[in-house]
């Protein structure tokens, strides 16, 4: 279970809030010190919950993008397809609905049958 930590529960409802903020303006907003922003932020970093992007001068904290959920089909040159935003079913299968089909069909191309 995660401890408690104020300084941590504020750069997140402000970075909900405003999106990517500098971590001076966060320290200003929040009313805390750099280095209890740093601490902070540093385990929602290794939790996965914030992303941190240093520049020359400046620090921003942001919470990370969504993953893309639209689904791409992509060839490779040695005949591998990847698949991306399959919706998983309950028994660990995936559905492909028949955009999806077509999409990956295009990519196969017509089917040698065999003789």
């Amino acid at each position: 279970m995660k401890r408690e930590n104020a300084t941590r529960t504020a750069a997140m409802a402000l970075l909900a809030k405003h999106g990517e903020m500098r971590a001076g303006d966060m320290v200003a907003t929040i009313g805390c010190t750099s280095g209890m922003l740093s601490t902070a932020m540093r385990v929602a970093i290794r939790d996965g919950e914030a992303i941190e992007r240093r520049t020359p001068g400046a620090v921003f904290y942001a919470l990370p993008s969504p993953p893309d959920k639209t689904f791409r089909a992509a060839r490779w040159a040695d005949g591998d397809i990847d698949l991306y935003g399959l919706v998983e079913l309950d028994d660990g299968g995936f559905r492909l609905t028949p955009d999806m089909v077509a999409q990956v069909a295009a990519l196969i191309g017509p089917l040698q049958h065999a003789k």
